[in-house]
């Protein structure tokens, strides 16, 4: 027999809310973008589905962003800014969360 693991959780009513048993979301680590594209590595991306959050910290300069990608090839997280808008500065750094699931 299989033992489950997971996280359930129940109302004060005893009602089931919540039963998760397949997965659950890691977070790996977090940075900032800068100014300009870039990449990380981190080996352990290959142990899930990678995900990620972008925003910015704060709101300054937010009319004079440029837009951001990212994609997840193997080990490594890449993100670049919309070249569309290359004659725009991008006045704001990103901040990234990013992990697996």
């Amino acid at each position: 027999m299989r033992e489950e693991h997971g996280l359930q959780v129940f109302n004060s009513s005893g009602d089931l809310i919540l039963d998760v048993t397949d997965r659950f979301t890691r977070v790996l680590g977090e940075f900032d973008t800068g100014y300009v594209n870039g990449s990380i590595e981190d080996i352990n991306l290959l142990e899930g589905i990678p995900w990620c959050y972008c925003y910015i910290p704060s709101q300054t300069g937010i009319n004079q962003r440029r837009p951001i990608s990212i994609t997840f090839s193997g080990s490594t997280l890449t993100w670049n800014f919309d070249d569309a808008r290359k004659s725009q500065t991008n006045t704001v750094s990103f901040k990234v969360i990013y992990g697996v699931m």
